[in-house]
């Protein structure tokens, strides 16, 4: 990709009709299917109602559409920031939530593309998102983010926007923040902004998140004991899960039928040489893939990533495929390995391999060595993605991508 204004840019207006028409034909099916499974959003509205009823929100919910009490794993502040979910009629609520989705996706897809195609500006960011957009509905972390009601795609796009965005109008670090005040995970972004030596940002990220605790504190403090002081039975119970579509360390060393003191120890010790690896992998990327890496590492040292918190895929592809357009017009083979990248990792996350294979009643533990590879795919893939982007001599993108700051101040 160069400087110069790019030829791809006189199809922006081919691109964005078929980006709407296809977002169109893969929305609306979501949309008429809305309140007919999502059981995870259930979960957010049995929890809010419980708390409306002075309830324990860690106690045994009523039973979602499967017919099991699930539990309510989130923090209270979740509560707040989940309240039009919870508070609206049911398919209106579900209604909501797929079209806040497909703006995630499309949000993130813009903030990437302004990264990995600066040449292209705003128009070439559109297209990038008008593109995957639509295309992504096929990988099953977002159609599982869809059908169960989740919402994975709204915190990555929270997280990509106030990382990536060229500008904020609000404080950088503020979207990390409350990401991670609703789901813990996302509190490992603050190393995003740790490595490019925005300690602001960072600062930022770390106070949303206490501040955003206090007030789930307030809302429930009850709860929020309960939470924070490990008496949540439901979190307790899905951590580390052995089953299949857990795709993370911990639960691939719980697969192999580890003792659960030697899954910890492996699992401290991998996650260390994970985390430097990325470090890595951060320190010699520009910002987007940069954020892919801290994504990867997020997912697999999690104790529990189950396979719908992969969202993290489609923005990572585009970031592939942006290495494959650069390593092109330099005539470099690397542009093959990270074309053929792309292509298994599309594969992967479309087929979700593991779902064939055996589960449920801890029926993982007996897995073949070839069900071990094909069970842990997307752990395995994110792992193969950071080494490469540990590699210099495959990601050096010369003129590929904004300032490591942004120009927020």
């Amino acid at each position: 990709m160069t400087n110069e204004k790019p030829v791809a840019l006189k199809f922006f207006w081919v691109v964005l009709a078929l980006g709407v028409a296809g977002a169109w034909f893969t929305l609306w099916p979501l949309v008429e299917d809305a309140g007919s499974w999502q059981i995870d959003l259930e979960v957010y509205r049995n929890g809010y109602h419980a708390w409306q009823a002075d309830g324990d929100l860690y106690g045994v919910m009523p039973e979602t559409q499967i017919g099991n009490p699930l539990p309510f794993i989130y923090p209270p502040f979740a509560l707040i920031a989940l309240l039009p979910f919870a508070a609206l009629p049911w398919f209106t609520a579900n209604t909501l939530l797929v079209l806040a989705n497909f703006a995630a996706i499309a949000a993130t897809g813009y903030v990437v593309g302004r990264h990995v195609w600066p040449s292209g500006g705003p128009r070439g960011a559109i297209m990038i998102a008008a593109a995957a957009t639509p295309l992504s509905v096929f990988l099953e972390p977002v159609s599982d983010t869809f059908s169960f009601g989740q919402v994975n795609l709204l915190l990555m796009g929270l997280v990509a926007v106030d990382c990536l965005a060229p500008k904020t109008w609000w404080p950088r670090g503020i979207g990390v923040g409350l990401a991670a005040a609703v789901k813990l995970t996302p509190a490992a972004f603050v190393l995003f902004f740790l490595l490019r030596k925005d300690y602001r940002s960072a600062l930022v990220a770390a106070t949303t998140g206490v501040v955003a605790t206090a007030v789930g504190f307030a809302v429930d403090f009850a709860g929020s004991v309960k939470f924070w002081t490990g008496g949540s039975d439901g979190l307790a119970e899905v951590s580390g899960s052995p089953f299949r579509t857990n795709q993370a360390i911990e639960a691939a060393l719980a697969r192999f039928g580890l003792s659960p003191t030697d899954v910890t120890v492996w699992w401290i010790l991998l996650g260390l040489v994970v985390l430097g690896v990325t470090i890595v992998a951060m320190r010699r990327s520009d910002p987007a893939p940069a954020l892919m890496a801290n994504a990867a590492l997020a997912l697999v040292i999690s104790p529990t990533s189950w396979s719908h918190h992969w969202v993290w895929v489609v923005p990572a592809l585009v970031v592939m495929l942006a290495y494959v357009v650069r390593r092109i017009t330099e005539n470099s083979l690397t542009a093959v390995g990270w074309f053929t990248a792309a292509l298994l990792t599309t594969i992967a996350f479309t087929l979700a391999p593991f779902h064939e294979l055996p589960g449920y009643n801890d029926k993982e533990l007996l897995w073949t060595t070839g069900q071990q590879f094909a069970g842990n795919v997307y752990l395995l893939l994110a792992l193969v993605f950071l080494v490469c982007l540990a590699l210099p001599a495959l990601t050096r993108l010369r003129n590929a991508s904004v300032p490591d700051r942004a120009a927020n101040r």
